[in-house]
Protein backbone atom coordinates (compact mmCIF):
# COMPACT_ATOMS: atom_id res chain seq x y z
CA UNK A 1 0.00 0.00 0.00
CA UNK A 2 2.84 2.34 0.91
CA UNK A 3 4.60 1.57 -2.40
CA UNK A 4 1.46 2.40 -4.44
CA UNK A 5 1.03 5.62 -2.47
CA UNK A 6 4.63 6.62 -3.21
CA UNK A 7 4.13 6.01 -6.95
CA UNK A 8 0.92 8.07 -6.94
CA UNK A 9 2.62 10.81 -4.98
CA UNK A 10 5.61 10.84 -7.34
CA UNK A 11 3.41 11.04 -10.44
CA UNK A 12 1.19 13.67 -8.84
CA UNK A 13 4.26 15.81 -8.16
CA UNK A 14 5.40 15.45 -11.76
CA UNK A 15 1.91 16.32 -13.00
CA UNK A 16 1.76 19.35 -10.72
CA UNK A 17 5.13 20.60 -11.97
CA UNK A 18 4.09 20.02 -15.60
CA UNK A 19 0.77 21.83 -15.10
CA UNK A 20 2.57 24.73 -13.39
CA UNK A 21 4.98 25.09 -16.32
CA UNK A 22 2.11 24.82 -18.79
CA UNK A 23 0.10 27.46 -16.91
CA UNK A 24 3.18 29.68 -16.77
CA UNK A 25 3.50 29.72 -20.58
CA UNK A 26 -0.26 29.94 -21.26
CA UNK A 27 -0.54 33.03 -19.03
CA UNK A 28 2.38 34.58 -20.90
CA UNK A 29 1.11 33.73 -24.40
CA UNK A 30 -2.35 35.13 -23.64
CA UNK A 31 -0.68 38.25 -22.14
CA UNK A 32 -2.62 37.78 -18.90
CA UNK A 33 0.75 37.98 -17.19
CA UNK A 34 3.88 38.76 -19.20
CA UNK A 35 7.43 37.90 -18.22
CA UNK A 36 10.00 40.28 -19.65
CA UNK A 37 12.74 37.68 -19.89
CA UNK A 38 10.59 35.48 -22.18
CA UNK A 39 9.79 38.48 -24.41
CA UNK A 40 13.51 39.28 -24.55
CA UNK A 41 14.34 35.71 -25.59
CA UNK A 42 11.57 35.70 -28.21
CA UNK A 43 12.79 39.02 -29.61
CA UNK A 44 16.37 37.80 -29.83
CA UNK A 45 15.24 34.62 -31.58
CA UNK A 46 13.14 36.70 -33.98
CA UNK A 47 16.13 38.97 -34.71
CA UNK A 48 18.27 35.96 -35.58
CA UNK A 49 15.58 34.65 -37.94
CA UNK A 50 15.34 38.05 -39.65
CA UNK A 51 19.09 38.18 -40.27
CA UNK A 52 19.13 34.62 -41.59
CA UNK A 53 16.17 35.01 -43.96
CA UNK A 54 16.43 38.59 -45.32
CA UNK A 55 17.24 38.75 -49.06
CA UNK A 56 20.55 40.64 -48.63
CA UNK A 57 20.26 41.98 -52.17
CA UNK A 58 20.08 45.53 -53.52
CA UNK A 59 16.58 46.58 -54.62
CA UNK A 60 17.23 49.12 -57.39
CA UNK A 61 13.52 49.99 -57.77
CA UNK A 62 13.78 52.27 -54.74
CA UNK A 63 16.49 54.94 -54.53
CA UNK A 64 17.36 57.00 -51.47
CA UNK A 65 18.32 60.62 -52.14
CA UNK A 66 20.42 61.17 -49.08
CA UNK A 67 20.82 64.37 -47.11
CA UNK A 68 24.26 63.10 -46.13
CA UNK A 69 27.37 64.70 -44.67
CA UNK A 70 28.57 65.65 -48.16
CA UNK A 71 25.30 67.46 -48.85
CA UNK A 72 25.40 69.28 -45.53
CA UNK A 73 28.97 70.38 -46.22
CA UNK A 74 28.12 71.65 -49.72
CA UNK A 75 24.62 73.09 -49.24
CA UNK A 76 24.74 74.04 -45.58
CA UNK A 77 23.21 72.83 -42.34
CA UNK A 78 19.70 71.42 -42.22
CA UNK A 79 16.98 72.61 -42.59
CA UNK A 80 17.70 73.98 -46.04
CA UNK A 81 15.60 76.82 -47.32
CA UNK A 82 12.54 75.81 -49.32
CA UNK A 83 13.97 77.22 -52.56
CA UNK A 84 16.68 74.55 -52.37
CA UNK A 85 14.09 71.82 -51.76
CA UNK A 86 12.00 73.11 -54.69
CA UNK A 87 15.09 72.98 -56.90
CA UNK A 88 15.81 69.44 -55.70
CA UNK A 89 12.28 68.33 -56.63
CA UNK A 90 12.53 69.99 -60.03
CA UNK A 91 15.84 68.26 -60.73
CA UNK A 92 14.45 64.86 -59.72
CA UNK A 93 11.39 65.10 -61.96
CA UNK A 94 12.62 67.26 -64.86
CA UNK A 95 16.25 66.16 -65.17
CA UNK A 96 16.25 62.62 -63.79
CA UNK A 97 12.60 61.69 -64.58
CA UNK A 98 11.76 59.81 -61.39
CA UNK A 99 8.33 58.20 -60.91
CA UNK A 100 7.34 58.83 -57.28
CA UNK A 101 8.93 60.92 -54.53
CA UNK A 102 8.36 60.10 -50.85
CA UNK A 103 9.49 62.75 -48.34
CA UNK A 104 10.88 61.42 -45.06
CA UNK A 105 10.95 65.02 -43.82
CA UNK A 106 8.24 67.43 -42.65
CA UNK A 107 7.69 71.12 -43.42
CA UNK A 108 5.60 72.28 -40.49
CA UNK A 109 6.74 75.91 -40.15
CA UNK A 110 6.93 78.79 -42.66
CA UNK A 111 10.33 79.52 -44.20
CA UNK A 112 11.31 83.13 -43.50
CA UNK A 113 14.96 82.76 -44.45
CA UNK A 114 14.62 84.90 -47.59
CA UNK A 115 13.82 88.02 -45.55
CA UNK A 116 10.50 88.51 -47.33
CA UNK A 117 8.58 88.72 -44.06
CA UNK A 118 10.78 91.56 -42.83
CA UNK A 119 10.53 93.38 -46.15
CA UNK A 120 6.75 93.14 -46.04
CA UNK A 121 6.75 94.54 -42.51
CA UNK A 122 8.82 97.49 -43.74
CA UNK A 123 6.39 97.97 -46.63
CA UNK A 124 3.51 98.17 -44.18
CA UNK A 125 5.39 100.34 -41.71
CA UNK A 126 8.35 102.74 -42.05
CA UNK A 127 8.61 102.44 -45.86
CA UNK A 128 4.93 102.36 -46.78
CA UNK A 129 5.32 105.72 -48.57
CA UNK A 130 8.53 104.73 -50.38
CA UNK A 131 7.14 104.07 -53.85
CA UNK A 132 10.41 102.85 -55.36
CA UNK A 133 10.88 100.33 -52.52
CA UNK A 134 7.32 99.04 -52.95
CA UNK A 135 7.83 98.59 -56.70
CA UNK A 136 11.05 96.64 -56.22
CA UNK A 137 9.47 94.50 -53.48
CA UNK A 138 6.59 93.62 -55.79
CA UNK A 139 9.01 92.34 -58.44
CA UNK A 140 10.94 90.30 -55.85
CA UNK A 141 8.03 88.74 -53.98
CA UNK A 142 7.64 85.73 -56.27
CA UNK A 143 11.35 84.93 -56.10
CA UNK A 144 11.58 85.43 -52.32
CA UNK A 145 8.45 83.49 -51.34
CA UNK A 146 10.25 80.19 -50.83
CA UNK A 147 7.17 78.38 -49.52
CA UNK A 148 5.22 79.32 -52.65
CA UNK A 149 8.11 78.07 -54.80
CA UNK A 150 8.08 74.73 -53.01
CA UNK A 151 4.30 74.40 -53.27
CA UNK A 152 4.53 75.14 -57.01
CA UNK A 153 7.23 72.47 -57.47
CA UNK A 154 4.93 69.86 -55.88
CA UNK A 155 1.96 70.58 -58.12
CA UNK A 156 0.83 67.81 -60.51
CA UNK A 157 3.63 65.47 -59.44
CA UNK A 158 3.52 62.08 -57.71
CA UNK A 159 4.78 63.36 -54.37
CA UNK A 160 4.01 61.79 -51.00
CA UNK A 161 4.66 64.04 -48.01
CA UNK A 162 5.70 62.76 -44.60
CA UNK A 163 4.56 63.93 -41.19
CA UNK A 164 4.85 62.89 -37.55
CA UNK A 165 2.70 61.88 -34.64
CA UNK A 166 4.93 62.88 -31.69
CA UNK A 167 5.42 60.21 -29.04
CA UNK A 168 5.21 60.89 -25.30
CA UNK A 169 3.77 63.67 -23.19
CA UNK A 170 5.14 66.42 -25.44
CA UNK A 171 2.89 65.16 -28.21
CA UNK A 172 -0.16 66.42 -26.34
CA UNK A 173 0.95 70.01 -26.89
CA UNK A 174 1.76 69.74 -30.61
CA UNK A 175 -0.64 70.56 -33.44
CA UNK A 176 1.53 72.01 -36.17
CA UNK A 177 0.69 72.23 -39.86
CA UNK A 178 -2.14 70.25 -41.41
CA UNK A 179 -3.01 66.56 -41.58
CA UNK A 180 -4.08 64.85 -44.82
CA UNK A 181 -7.61 63.43 -44.99
CA UNK A 182 -7.89 60.26 -42.86
CA UNK A 183 -8.19 56.93 -44.65
CA UNK A 184 -10.85 55.81 -42.16
CA UNK A 185 -13.34 58.09 -40.45
CA UNK A 186 -14.36 57.97 -36.80
CA UNK A 187 -17.61 56.24 -37.71
CA UNK A 188 -15.84 53.48 -39.65
CA UNK A 189 -13.34 52.93 -36.84
CA UNK A 190 -16.15 52.61 -34.29
CA UNK A 191 -18.08 50.22 -36.54
CA UNK A 192 -15.16 47.79 -36.75
CA UNK A 193 -14.09 48.13 -33.08
CA UNK A 194 -10.43 48.49 -34.01
CA UNK A 195 -7.48 48.66 -31.65
CA UNK A 196 -4.77 51.08 -32.70
CA UNK A 197 -2.04 53.40 -31.45
CA UNK A 198 -3.49 56.81 -30.72
CA UNK A 199 -1.66 60.14 -30.86
CA UNK A 200 -2.30 63.26 -28.81
CA UNK A 201 -0.85 65.65 -31.37
CA UNK A 202 0.78 65.91 -34.77
CA UNK A 203 3.46 67.73 -36.72
CA UNK A 204 2.07 68.07 -40.23
CA UNK A 205 3.00 70.10 -43.29
CA UNK A 206 1.90 73.63 -44.11
CA UNK A 207 -1.55 73.70 -45.77
CA UNK A 208 -0.17 74.91 -49.11
CA UNK A 209 2.16 71.90 -49.29
CA UNK A 210 -0.55 69.46 -48.26
CA UNK A 211 -2.88 70.92 -50.91
CA UNK A 212 -0.35 70.51 -53.73
CA UNK A 213 1.10 67.08 -52.88
CA UNK A 214 -0.69 63.96 -54.06
CA UNK A 215 -0.97 62.33 -50.63
CA UNK A 216 0.82 62.09 -47.27
CA UNK A 217 1.78 59.40 -44.75
CA UNK A 218 3.13 59.34 -41.21
CA UNK A 219 6.66 58.19 -40.48
CA UNK A 220 6.08 56.85 -36.97
CA UNK A 221 8.20 53.96 -35.67
CA UNK A 222 7.19 52.04 -32.53
CA UNK A 223 10.25 50.53 -30.80
CA UNK A 224 9.77 47.48 -28.59
CA UNK A 225 10.64 47.80 -24.87
CA UNK A 226 14.27 46.95 -25.66
CA UNK A 227 14.45 49.94 -28.02
CA UNK A 228 14.60 47.85 -31.20
CA UNK A 229 12.33 48.81 -34.12
CA UNK A 230 10.74 45.62 -35.47
CA UNK A 231 7.30 46.81 -36.61
CA UNK A 232 5.53 49.88 -37.96
CA UNK A 233 1.87 50.93 -37.54
CA UNK A 234 0.35 50.81 -41.01
CA UNK A 235 -2.54 52.88 -39.66
CA UNK A 236 -2.18 55.36 -36.80
CA UNK A 237 -4.98 56.97 -34.85
CA UNK A 238 -5.70 60.61 -34.09
CA UNK A 239 -8.97 61.84 -32.60
CA UNK A 240 -10.71 58.60 -33.50
CA UNK A 241 -9.64 58.60 -37.17
CA UNK A 242 -6.97 56.51 -38.89
CA UNK A 243 -4.07 57.75 -41.03
CA UNK A 244 -1.79 55.64 -43.23
CA UNK A 245 1.98 55.27 -42.98
CA UNK A 246 4.45 56.83 -45.41
CA UNK A 247 5.43 53.43 -46.81
CA UNK A 248 1.79 52.46 -47.41
CA UNK A 249 1.02 55.85 -49.01
CA UNK A 250 4.01 55.52 -51.38
CA UNK A 251 3.08 51.95 -52.30
CA UNK A 252 -0.55 52.94 -52.95
CA UNK A 253 0.66 55.75 -55.21
CA UNK A 254 2.69 53.22 -57.20
CA UNK A 255 -0.36 50.91 -57.39
CA UNK A 256 -2.58 53.71 -58.72
CA UNK A 257 -4.13 54.83 -55.40
CA UNK A 258 -6.54 51.96 -54.72
CA UNK A 259 -8.71 52.30 -51.65
CA UNK A 260 -7.65 50.59 -48.41
CA UNK A 261 -10.10 47.93 -47.24
CA UNK A 262 -10.15 46.30 -43.80
CA UNK A 263 -9.76 42.53 -43.62
CA UNK A 264 -11.73 41.97 -40.41
CA UNK A 265 -12.36 38.31 -39.53
CA UNK A 266 -15.20 37.36 -37.21
CA UNK A 267 -16.63 34.01 -36.15
CA UNK A 268 -19.62 32.64 -34.28
CA UNK A 269 -17.35 31.91 -31.31
CA UNK A 270 -16.85 35.65 -30.82
CA UNK A 271 -13.42 35.89 -32.46
CA UNK A 272 -12.98 39.36 -33.97
CA UNK A 273 -9.72 40.56 -35.43
CA UNK A 274 -8.29 42.81 -38.12
CA UNK A 275 -5.87 40.46 -39.88
CA UNK A 276 -4.95 42.31 -43.06
CA UNK A 277 -5.39 45.47 -45.10
CA UNK A 278 -6.54 44.91 -48.66
CA UNK A 279 -4.89 47.31 -51.14
CA UNK A 280 -5.78 46.51 -54.72
CA UNK A 281 -4.99 42.83 -55.23
CA UNK A 282 -2.68 42.64 -52.22
CA UNK A 283 -3.42 41.63 -48.64
CA UNK A 284 -1.07 43.30 -46.17
CA UNK A 285 -0.88 41.26 -42.94
CA UNK A 286 -1.22 43.27 -39.71
CA UNK A 287 -1.27 42.26 -36.07
CA UNK A 288 -1.89 44.08 -32.78
CA UNK A 289 -2.52 47.83 -33.07
CA UNK A 290 -2.58 47.50 -36.89
CA UNK A 291 1.20 47.03 -37.01
CA UNK A 292 3.20 45.01 -39.48
CA UNK A 293 6.62 43.43 -39.11
CA UNK A 294 9.32 45.14 -41.17
CA UNK A 295 10.59 42.91 -44.02
CA UNK A 296 14.18 44.10 -43.89
CA UNK A 297 15.91 43.91 -47.25
CA UNK A 298 19.34 43.68 -45.65
CA UNK A 299 21.99 45.76 -43.92
CA UNK A 300 22.41 49.46 -44.66
CA UNK A 301 23.03 49.92 -48.37
CA UNK A 302 20.33 47.50 -49.54
CA UNK A 303 19.00 50.32 -51.73
CA UNK A 304 20.97 52.64 -54.03
CA UNK A 305 22.00 55.92 -52.40
CA UNK A 306 22.47 59.20 -54.25
CA UNK A 307 23.74 62.28 -52.44
CA UNK A 308 21.24 65.16 -52.50
CA UNK A 309 24.05 67.55 -53.44
CA UNK A 310 24.82 65.41 -56.51
CA UNK A 311 21.19 65.77 -57.62
CA UNK A 312 21.08 69.51 -56.97
CA UNK A 313 24.28 70.09 -58.92
CA UNK A 314 23.42 67.63 -61.73
CA UNK A 315 26.44 65.49 -60.95
CA UNK A 316 24.79 62.07 -60.76
CA UNK A 317 27.21 59.88 -62.71
CA UNK A 318 24.60 57.35 -63.79
CA UNK A 319 21.26 59.15 -64.38
CA UNK A 320 19.58 55.81 -65.18
CA UNK A 321 19.79 54.94 -61.48
CA UNK A 322 16.96 57.45 -60.89
CA UNK A 323 14.89 57.16 -64.07
CA UNK A 324 11.34 55.89 -63.42
CA UNK A 325 12.27 54.94 -59.85
CA UNK A 326 10.60 55.34 -56.47
CA UNK A 327 12.71 57.91 -54.64
CA UNK A 328 12.78 58.56 -50.90
CA UNK A 329 14.25 61.81 -49.63
CA UNK A 330 15.80 61.13 -46.23
CA UNK A 331 19.03 61.26 -44.30
CA UNK A 332 21.83 59.03 -43.08
CA UNK A 333 23.68 61.90 -41.36
CA UNK A 334 24.17 61.19 -37.66
CA UNK A 335 23.46 64.78 -36.64
CA UNK A 336 19.91 64.75 -38.06
CA UNK A 337 18.72 62.06 -35.62
CA UNK A 338 17.02 59.63 -38.00
CA UNK A 339 19.11 56.58 -37.08
CA UNK A 340 17.35 53.63 -35.43
CA UNK A 341 18.23 50.41 -33.64
CA UNK A 342 16.90 47.42 -35.63
CA UNK A 343 17.33 43.63 -35.70
CA UNK A 344 19.65 44.15 -38.67
CA UNK A 345 22.01 46.79 -37.30
CA UNK A 346 22.23 48.86 -34.13
CA UNK A 347 22.54 52.08 -36.16
CA UNK A 348 20.26 51.98 -39.19
CA UNK A 349 18.80 54.86 -41.24
CA UNK A 350 15.08 55.33 -40.71
CA UNK A 351 14.63 56.01 -44.41
CA UNK A 352 15.79 52.44 -45.20
CA UNK A 353 13.06 51.09 -42.93
CA UNK A 354 10.52 52.87 -45.15
CA UNK A 355 12.32 51.53 -48.22
CA UNK A 356 12.23 47.95 -46.88
CA UNK A 357 8.52 48.23 -46.20
CA UNK A 358 7.81 49.61 -49.67
CA UNK A 359 9.89 46.82 -51.21
CA UNK A 360 7.98 44.24 -49.17
CA UNK A 361 4.64 45.77 -50.19
CA UNK A 362 5.62 45.72 -53.87
CA UNK A 363 6.60 42.05 -53.67
CA UNK A 364 3.76 40.99 -51.35
CA UNK A 365 6.49 39.94 -48.91
CA UNK A 366 5.12 41.02 -45.53
CA UNK A 367 5.50 38.57 -42.65
CA UNK A 368 2.35 37.37 -40.88
CA UNK A 369 1.75 37.32 -37.14
CA UNK A 370 -2.07 37.28 -36.82
CA UNK A 371 -3.91 37.35 -33.51
CA UNK A 372 -5.15 33.77 -33.97
CA UNK A 373 -1.54 32.66 -33.43
CA UNK A 374 -2.24 33.12 -29.71
CA UNK A 375 -4.78 30.28 -29.86
CA UNK A 376 -2.33 28.12 -31.79
CA UNK A 377 0.43 28.75 -29.26
CA UNK A 378 -1.91 27.88 -26.38
CA UNK A 379 -2.87 24.64 -28.17
CA UNK A 380 0.77 23.76 -28.78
Amino acid sequence: MSKSYAVIKRHALRLLISLTILLFFILHVTKFIEWDFINALENKAYDVRVRLTMPNTVDSRIVIVDIDEQSLNEIGRWPWNRKVIANLIDQLFNTYHIDVLGMDVVFAEPDNSSGLKQLRELAQGPLKEAQRFLEILKTLETELDYDALLAQSMRNRRIVLGYAFPIGQEGARVEAGELPPPVFSREEVQTYQLNYINANGFAGNLPEFQANAMIAGHFVFTPDPDGIVRRVPMLHGYKGQLYESLSLAVARTVFGNPKIELGVVTSESGYHSLEFLKVGNRNIPVAGNIQTLIPFQGCQGSFPYVSASEVLNRRVKNPEILKDKIVLLGTSAAGLWDLRATPVEEIYPGVEIHASLISGLLDNRIMENPDYMIGMEVSL
